[in-house]
């Protein structure tokens, strides 16, 4: 995590004495609250057009996106939830409010994300399994490398057939971004 206050909070046994928590429900919070730096997180954001997430995500334009669909991923359509923006620090009263309150929070400097997370509980070094028919697009950046994208889009057709290509571009006299299909014919001039 790149933010040092995101999935930070307050916590603390004097909340569960104020309420009078019973304590077999303070041991699961502990346990909870313990596991927790072992789960995974899975960022994604609605806007592939956003000139800081390229930048800090992308590897400064070179990288690339990945477009999946939620009707075709139950992980997704089922597991996938936006994060809330504010500036007060969050207080958790009890574990039912972790993930809504701990995890699906960052301040308000981050809103230009417009981040979705998908929390996969378990070990931390667990992947994002999806489902292949879910993959739509991939969009490199400015500054891709030509053999970066052949490479990756030699792997993709390989697997996904349906996958659609994009090379972002700058559009002329403004500082809109935009994405051009990339076609075969454009790869067999290079």
């Amino acid at each position: 995590l790149n933010d040092p206050f995101d999935c930070r909070f307050k916590y603390g046994k004097e909340l569960f004495n104020a309420q009078n928590i019973p304590d077999n429900e303070q041991e699961k919070f502990e346990k909870i609250i313990d596991s927790l730096w072992s789960w995974g997180v899975c960022c994604f954001t609605t806007n592939n057009k956003n000139h800081l997430m390229w930048s800090h995500y992308a590897d400064s334009h070179k990288g690339f996106c990945l477009e999946f669909g939620t009707k075709n991923c139950k992980a997704l359509s089922e597991k996938l939830f936006p994060v809330t923006y504010t500036d007060e620090y969050p207080i958790i009263n009890n574990f039912k409010e972790i993930i809504p309150k701990g995890i699906l929070r960052k301040t308000m400097n981050w809103d230009y994300e417009e981040e979705w997370r998908l929390i996969i509980a378990g070990s931390g070094d667990c992947y994002f399994p999806y489902e292949r028919k879910s993959l739509k697009s991939v969009y490199f950046g400015l500054y891709t490398p030509l053999e970066k994208i052949l490479e990756i889009m030699k792997v993709c057709k390989g697997y996904y057939r349906r996958v659609k290509f994009f090379k972002t571009v700058k559009k002329s006299e403004t500082y809109e971004l935009v994405h051009e299909e990339i076609c075969q014919e454009m790869l067999s001039s290079k």
